[in-house]
């Protein structure tokens, strides 16, 4: 008998094709969603964690200050001074060569034989010429493969505005690997000169033991400080951690919706086949055997469903890799990872989501089947009874669950994770609560729908209300689906039209100048210093201000400061925390006092009066 079972099964889904192919695109569709952005993500994460490896090499500790570097003179205090040979000065920043942005390195190739791999790969004549040599560098094979360009080119570098001369002399690195990717290494000199930070340097690279590290952390002048390499590594992609939580739950959002398209279709599965089921329950099939061949079907379509899946995510995260890396160039900090990396681990991932939500959404179907009486398997109308009757403790279920997610998602907290469980249990509670809206959707519409239509009108609504086990879930399902789109919808735009606003409020000016930034699209580059004079000779100009962005470290973490030069009619009607504060904008600009932005303020617990002590 159990063999007829599972043959019948097979028979019923080659029949109903459409209806499988419906729920195999569903479930393909979440798997491929979670699968690309989950491969994508990781991607760009190992990529740049196995990059940032490369470039930090043997080194243990590095010593570094604020925005402003640190004195060149603290290099031989250590390796002379305090004996600390196996150290390393580097000075670092980002450049741009045919529109693409490479991360620079300036090095001392005397000190860097036992602390990066990549190192030894140059030959004695590249390091000759890197040291003599002026505006001399070396790029990564990898690039310099992708970018077509040989030994001798002589390109442009762009920094902040400012375009150098520069020869790319030779490469390092192995040609088939993106660990290096977007990397060039210049000699410390011409990297200072290049950088424009003559006389400073960004870190010192060390190699010390734990007692070493003791000692050397509590002789360090302020503003200087030990770290590990990992440390920073860690907290770049902490920038960028939201930014992937938010794709991941985006996701899940796109699986849940296929997660309802496979329960629709297995509760259309059980439905046509009421009578069979009720025969072989007749001919002594077990609730347990029907039961488990429902369970066989759903496990067919989602194992087919997660493999296409796994092939059309992989597909999609090699195009989506590069939106990701972009977004992180805008946003964050620069990223050169172009090799997709297919981990195991979230191809398993894809398959167990896939297949578990599979199963998950045909248990209760399967459970309804085999808990059927083989006479009231035989009426439908038993089922659908049991539907309205199920139908307001649905809805009590929903709106709690959803008042539930609610209280969650309203905490005061800054966790992320906390946020989405709150919003998952609101849209599970939309959910429940879809059925009765459909019930009392259709009582209202019947009448106007038979007064236009007719009796095929009164049909339509009654069937929709009295079919409540096969349109409930189904409406759920477009509802979500529907509703999704429509929130991406109205935050996108409510947040353009909050920048619109804050535009307006803020630019101010006629004509605006600003360098584009070294790494993203956003114009936040540092303009020469022999500009703003020079403006203020132009004839037709009344007034400038001039203003700088900086991140600087206080007490409680990393400080973004806008320092403004202000003019007369600049920033009309914007509202300043506290304006009482006698003599505030001589004081201002003074430099006695700093302006704080509210949020932060209320998020630090600061008040009017109280010191921030910041590390520049």
């Amino acid at each position: 008998m159990i063999p007829a079972i599972y043959l019948s099964t097979l028979r019923y889904l080659l029949r109903h094709r459409w209806q499988a192919a419906l729920a195999l695109l569903g479930i393909t569709l979440g798997v491929a969603v979670v699968v690309a952005i989950d491969l994508a993500n990781r991607s760009a994460s190992r990529g740049f964690e196995l990059s940032m490896q490369q470039i930090a090499g043997s080194t243990t500790h590095q010593v570094v200050g604020g925005p402003s570097g640190i004195e060149e003179a603290i290099y031989p205090w250590l390796r002379v001074t305090q004996g600390l040979r196996a150290s390393a000065p580097v000075v670092e920043g980002w450049v741009e060569i045919q529109g693409e942005t490479f991360t620079l390195i300036g090095i001392d190739p005397l000190s860097e034989g036992q602390f990066r791999e990549f190192a030894a790969d140059i030959s004695q004549a590249d390091l000759r010429r890197l040291l003599t040599e002026p505006g001399t560098l070396l790029m990564a094979r990898s690039s310099a493969r992708r970018l077509a360009l040989a030994a001798g080119t002589q390109t442009g570098i762009e920094v902040d505005g400012r375009r150098s001369p520069a020869l790319i002399i030779g490469f390092f690195g192995a040609a088939d690997s993106s660990l290096l990717e977007g990397v060039l290494l210049a000699d410390i000199a011409t990297a200072q000169e290049l950088l424009d930070r003559t006389g400073r340097l960004d870190r010192i690279d060390l190699i010390l033991s734990d007692a070493q590290a003791s000692a050397l952390a509590g002789m360090l002048p302020d503003p200087l400080r030990l770290e590990r390499p990992a440390t920073r590594t860690a907290t770049l992609l902490r920038m960028s951690e939201a930014f992937h939580i938010n794709l991941s739950a985006m996701s899940l959002l796109a699986l849940l919706v296929g997660t309802l398209l496979i329960y629709n279709t297995m509760t259309f599965a059980v439905l046509q086949r009421r009578s069979l089921l009720a025969t072989l329950r007749a001919l002594g099939v077990t609730r347990g055997e029907i039961a488990a061949a429902i369970l066989f079907e759903a496990l067919l379509l989602g194992t087919l469903g997660s493999l296409l899946g796994l092939a059309l995510g992989s597909a999609i995260a090699g195009a989506l890799l590069h939106l990701v890396t972009r977004t992180i160039n805008d946003l964050y900090y620069v990223l050169g990872v172009t090799d997709l990396i297919l981990d195991p681990l979230v191809l398993l991932k894809g398959l167990g989501v896939g297949m578990g939500a599979t199963l998950l959404a045909a248990l209760l179907p399967a459970l309804e089947a085999a808990r059927s009486r083989p006479q009231a398997a035989q009426r439908r109308s038993v089922l659908e009874g049991r539907s309205h009757r199920l139908t307001p403790w649905l809805t009590i279920s929903g709106v709690l669950i959803a008042g539930l997610g609610w209280s969650l998602a309203e905490l005061p907290s800054d966790n992320l994770i906390a946020g989405f469980a709150g919003l998952f249990l609101i849209i599970l509670g939309y959910s429940l609560v879809v059925p009765a809206a459909v019930v009392l959707f259709t009582r209202t519409l019947t009448p106007f729908l038979g007064r236009v239509f007719g009796i095929a009108g009164i049909f339509a609504g009654r069937g929709i209300g009295r079919g409540l086990s096969r349109t409930g879930l189904a409406v759920a399902a477009l509802a979500v689906a529907v509703s999704a789109t429509v929130g991406v919808g109205i935050m996108v735009e409510s947040f353009r039209s909050s920048v619109a606003e804050w535009l307006t409020q803020t630019l101010q000016s006629d004509i605006y100048l600003s360098a584009p930034h070294k790494v993203s699209s956003r114009a936040d580059g540092t303009l020469d210093p022999e500009i703003p004079p020079r403006l203020s000779r132009v004839a037709g100009i009344a007034e400038s201000s001039t203003g700088r962005r900086r991140e600087i470290e206080a007490a409680s973490g990393p400080v973004e400061v806008l320092g403004i030069g202000m003019a007369s009619a600049s920033y009309r009607g914007f509202r300043f925390l506290d304006a009482t504060i006698d003599g505030l904008w001589e004081r201002f600009h003074a430099g006695e006092v700093v302006l704080v932005s509210e949020p932060y303020a209320n998020h630090q617990g600061l008040q009017v009066g109280d010191p921030l002590e910041l590390i520049t």
